[in-house]
């Protein structure tokens, strides 16, 4: 037994909480856990599923502190990834497959204007089959940029497998978890907003910085914004400039 306290446990009111909306839940939900549930009322075993993981009902108490906070959330991500898949096809349920591409267009476009993450429209996956035991072979899925995410397959070892044709679910799905990898891919290859924006202009472009006063082309030139004292976009010749710019370490002047 592991008695060591968890110093970022969550306070016991709730986790109490927690506990309490799950059982209820499962409650609620157990005569409709049939053989073939509804995605809804699956979606909501998960959701209380994923009470009870936060909570630490399923926590092995003979694993250290930091093992079972790792497992718990783990857990969590797991159900939370569940629920998001059959909210998708909830979601999905009377769509055809070209007003579910309208539909994505749509939330696309919207997303497009707002976003304030990378999103990721097309990809090439690496897939393991659950036959890879058997059959030995990988799968390389190409995602097309298009309203529907198109795929193309092509396998390591036998023919290659022709897919399918999307339903709106899965439509929607493939979008939804792309947009989630353009996300985590982000926060990798985006720079951070301190170091500025890339203007990404022909190098003919000279731009003069606002901080130290020196010309760059604008292929390597940036653009800041700051918020204070007032909100406005300076031009800066480095990322080092934009870091000072962004830090306030610096005395402007308009090189323009």
């Amino acid at each position: 037994m592991n008695d060591q306290p968890d110093p970022t446990a969550l306070p016991s009111r709730v986790t109490s909480a927690a506990h309490q909306a799950a059982e209820l839940l499962f409650a609620a939900l157990s005569p409709d856990m049939s053989a073939r549930p509804r995605p809804e009322i699956e979606a909501l075993w998960f959701a209380a599923k994923l009470l009870a993981a936060a909570a630490g009902d399923l926590d092995s108490p003979d694993k250290p502190v930091d093992e079972q906070r790792r497992e718990r959330w783990e857990e969590v991500t797991s159900n939370a990834a569940y629920i998001t898949d059959k909210a998708l096809t909830v979601a999905a349920e009377g769509l055809s497959l070209e007003r579910a591409g309208d539909r994505l267009g749509n939330l696309d476009a919207i997303e497009q204007d707002v976003a304030t993450t990378a999103r990721a429209y097309a990809g090439v996956v690496e897939l393991t089959p659950p036959d890879f035991m058997n059959t030995g072979r990988l799968l390389t899925v190409t995602i097309r940029p298009d309203l529907r995410r198109s795929v193309s397959v092509t396998a390591t070892r036998g023919a290659d497998p022709m897919p399918r044709q999307h339903s709106a679910a899965t439509l929607l799905r493939t979008a939804h978890h792309l947009h989630q990898l353009g996300s985590a891919l982000g926060e990798l290859v985006l720079e951070p907003a301190a170091d500025g924006i890339p203007m990404c202009g022909p190098a003919a472009h000279k731009v003069t910085c606002q901080i130290c006063g020196r010309t760059v082309g604008a292929d390597v030139a940036r653009t800041i914004e700051l918020a204070t004292p007032s909100s406005r976009n300076l031009t800066v010749c480095s990322t080092t400039c934009a870091r000072a710019a962004n830090a306030g370490e610096y005395a402007e002047t308009d090189h323009r």
